[in-house]
């Protein structure tokens, strides 16, 4: 994969009861997923 800038390939968590912000590359298993629905489910079934 090439490098990508700004938000592509991110995923920003947010913690409202405790005010976390996290940073999550996609990276990791963005070959394993296809396309937006496949992430998608990944990031919602955990």
């Amino acid at each position: 994969m090439t490098h990508s800038i700004g938000y592509a390939g991110n995923i920003l968590r947010v913690g409202l009861s405790a005010g976390d912000v996290n940073k999550v590359p996609t990276a990791s298993y963005e070959a394993l997923f296809l396309g937006g629905r496949g992430i998608a489910a990944k990031i919602y079934w955990g």
